[in-house]
């Protein structure tokens, strides 16, 4: 029987980063059912870090451990230099390309920079930190054995900090990996070299052989890796939402969409934006009873101020762009809404976790995003929702006219499948952990016999 847990995880509460959720949620369940979990996770001290301490957990059998994030020698040893020599901390930048981008043809010297910068950046910036954390998973397993080890990545460093304490750790290895390792695209091309692709490969197969499990978030990432490691046990455990689902009917005689989040990546607003603008044209619209409403850092988008474009537009009175509420607030404003919009552009292995929130809060939802994406899978699976593909602005208007006739021209009674909702509680999905816990130590029993 499963008894003592090692969690290795870059994020944990009260670090507020959603980073930090799946396994802080996870240890919780744990540990209310009798499990004696210790958690190594970083100091949350590290740069741009968000301490929420009302997310501390204090729960019997639950012991954490912060290792810090050690300092970069190189960065402080180039400015140190550079103080000696009168340069100013901007001088290092030349040419009229943006940060992150590619000059059209690189100098040799260029060249040799990328390739430093992407082997500075293999895997990921917290190779430092990996080490000291498995150096700690390893005294803590040379005192007292583990049953189970659980690593949860990006960053990704948390599974190296396993790799290197494996022969000392001599338990079962589950290997979770929330987002992608090596097939994700909107990484900067300035930190990344054949060299460096190349390594992170060769690291991705190691660790994914190495470990006794792994599991991943979506199911188009679990197929391709299915596809990649055929030896390998692969396993689907969504992300979920924790709160309780929305009892209240969506709002009757307004369209009331809301958008939660952030802009980076790939997600374009202006589509769906131009496309609220052809809608509102078309006769038979009532624009008095439309809104359109963006919370986040979604006030600009690669530089263009969106409260701005929009007045350019005559928009300003239907659509606004607004900076990040407190979470109360954004799920008052959702029981306000009927439609909640996602955007998921160019993400096809990933699934945003705020689209769980989103079925928790038992509203349509208007996502834009690839229709043979994971995000799309998601809302095919709950029944919850329209797809439409980035871009088509044409199936933007039809999307907006169908959800007008809806709560506007033809009011309808939202019905929502609660049964099919539920079982994206992460509760659900905790247990499937469980289940893989229990499992392997059967398997390792069986053996041993």
């Amino acid at each position: 029987m499963v008894k003592r847990i090692l969690i290795v995880s870059f994020h944990f509460y009260p670090d507020a980063a959603v980073g930090a959720r799946r396994m802080s949620e996870l240890a919780r369940y744990l540990c209310q059912a009798g499990y004696e979990v210790v958690v190594i996770a970083a100091r949350p001290d590290y740069e741009d870090a968000v301490v929420d301490p009302a997310l501390a957990l204090d729960l019997p059998g639950l012991r954490r451990i912060e290792v810090r994030q050690l300092p970069k020698l190189l960065p402080a040893l180039l400015a140190w230099i550079k103080r000696l020599r009168g340069v100013g901390p901007d001088s290092s930048t030349s040419g009229d390309q943006g940060p992150g981008e590619l000059p059209t043809r690189e100098t040799l010297l260029q060249q040799l920079k990328r390739l430093f910068h992407s082997l500075e950046q293999l895997v990921d910036e917290h190779k430092l930190w990996a080490a000291a954390a498995g150096m700690r998973a390893a005294l803590l397993a040379v005192r007292q054995p583990f049953d189970v080890v659980i690593s949860s990545g990006p960053p990704m460093s948390a599974h190296l900090a396993v790799l290197l304490a494996r022969p000392l750790l001599r338990s079962r290895w589950i290997m979770d990996l929330r987002d992608p390792w090596c097939d994700q695209n909107h990484g900067r091309p300035d930190l990344h070299s054949s060299v460096s692709r190349r390594l992170n490969r060769c690291l991705e197969r190691r660790t994914l052989k190495s470990a006794d499990a792994v599991t991943v978030t979506t199911p188009g990432y679990a197929e391709l890796l299915r596809g990649r490691y055929p030896g390998c046990d692969i396993r689907l455990v969504l992300n979920g939402f924790d709160q309780e689902l929305e009892r209240s009917l969506p709002p009757q005689g307004r369209l009331e969409l809301i958008y939660a989040g952030s802009l980076y990546y790939n997600r374009d607003p202006l589509p769906l934006l131009n496309a609220i603008s052809r809608f509102l044209a078309q006769p038979g619209v009532d624009r008095g009873r439309f809104r359109f409403r963006m919370f986040g850092p979604v006030v600009t988008w690669r530089g263009i101020d969106l409260n701005r474009w929009l007045a350019e537009r005559g928009l300003q009175d239907c659509v606004s762009a607004h900076l990040q509420l407190p979470f109360a607030e954004i799920q008052r404003l959702m029981r306000e809404s009927n439609v909640l919009v996602s955007f998921a552009q160019g993400q096809p292995l990933q699934i945003p976790a705020k689209m769980f929130e989103c079925l928790a809060a038992c509203r349509d939802l208007l996502l834009i995003a690839e229709p043979d994406s994971d995000s799309a899978w998601l809302i095919r699976q709950a029944g919850c929702g329209q797809v439409v593909a980035p871009g088509d602005e044409d199936g933007m208007v039809t999307a907006l006219a169908g959800f007008y006739d809806k709560y506007v021209s033809a009011p309808q009674e939202a019905e929502f499948n609660t049964a099919k909702l539920l079982a994206y509680r992460r509760e659900c999905q905790n247990e499937r952990f469980v289940q893989l816990l229990c499992e392997g130590v059967a398997v390792r029993q069986e053996v041993s016999q």
